[in-house]
């Protein structure tokens, strides 16, 4: 099963409304592995420039009446529905705060739940800047869950990180 298909997977046993899957490189291939799954796709022209490109396409994609958007990586292949969950239950319990995160051992994970209040400036992102600037600029909005799961850092970016993860697995 490849990684996108898992985080995929894994999100649809949430508490999320809908999904939508932003693409860039190899869209056809990612639109084909995640065929008979209740999602849409949008694809970023710009997704050489880096992740800000890709937030900013799939937040202009949302309807006008979403009023959250969980922001998830389709590298993470640890990523686990509850902790989705958690982001989503969080958000509905703390009005007040408009940003919830996953922190584990002190380090912020992903993904992050972001309220409509930012989406002007998530729709603005550009190059490799993802929302931690945003994050940074509005600590007092941000609700941080601290959870025992390393499973939030855990992302595959390079061809050593796969075989790493596949070597802990081995050795599970």
């Amino acid at each position: 099963e490849t990684i996108i298909r898992k985080v995929v997977k894994e999100t649809l046993l949430s508490k999320v409304d809908e999904i939508v899957v932003v693409t860039g490189h190899e869209n056809i291939k990612i639109e084909n592995c995640l065929t008979n799954l209740p999602i849409s796709f949008v694809r970023s022209e710009n997704y050489k420039s880096g992740i800000g490109n890709s937030i900013s396409e799939g937040i202009k994609s949302l309807l006008p009446d979403v009023n959250a958007a969980l922001i998830i990586l389709g590298d993470m292949p640890e990523i686990k529905y509850q902790n989705i969950n958690n982001l989503i239950d969080s958000y509905n319990l703390y009005q007040e705060k408009k940003i919830c995160i996953l922190k584990h051992n002190g380090k912020q994970g992903n993904p992050v739940l972001f309220d409509k209040v930012f989406f002007e400036n998530l729709s603005k992102l550009k190059g490799d800047d993802g929302g931690k600037k945003i994050i940074n600029n509005n600590q007092k909005k941000v609700h941080g869950i601290n959870i025992d799961d390393n499973s939030i850092l855990i992302d595959i970016d390079t061809q050593d990180d796969l075989e790493k993860l596949l070597k802990k697995k081995l050795d599970d």
